[in-house]
């Protein structure tokens, strides 16, 4: 398979273009770019086999998540292998559980737990929960406007 052939740490570009023809003329070409970024031996200074073992995600070597890590690489933080968050450790974390939509908050989910409503980032949306009425709150269910500021 030609994906063990990639390097470490490396970006790559995939580019793929169909053309579609009616005998001897041209109808149509479509082209397509794909970037993708293969990463290090570790995530965090955590070992991947950690991580995918646990099925988290971006987290550094005390467990908790490494931000810049994650945005850069545009992961979401403490999901299970199916987008899934991961219940038990994120609510002994204080950490926020996101649908597998990036920065798309599970509303009943978080609603009935009282965690915060924030984009993928880390940072409280404020323009989505005013929208629908909901208010930035910390992990206990209070306020915590200078985190939504």
């Amino acid at each position: 398979m030609w994906l063990q052939g990639l390097q470490m740490a490396s970006v790559y570009v995939v580019s793929v273009q169909t053309v579609a023809y009616w005998g001897q003329k041209r109808l149509k070409s479509t082209r397509a770019h794909v970037v993708f970024t293969t990463l290090t031996q570790t995530v965090g200074v955590r070992d991947v086999s950690w991580c995918v073992c646990r099925q988290l995600v971006c987290v550094t070597s005390v467990g908790v998540c490494d931000v810049s890590w994650c945005v850069c690489r545009q992961l979401l933080v403490c999901v299970t292998s199916v987008g899934v968050c991961d219940v038990s450790w994120c609510v002994c974390r204080q950490l926020v559980c996101v649908t597998s939509v990036v920065g798309v908050c599970d509303v009943s989910w978080c609603v009935c737990r009282q965690l915060v409503c924030v984009m993928s980032v880390g940072v409280c949306d404020v323009s989505w929960c005013v929208c629908r009425q909901l208010v930035c709150v910390s992990s206990v269910g209070v306020c915590d406007v200078s985190w939504c500021a």
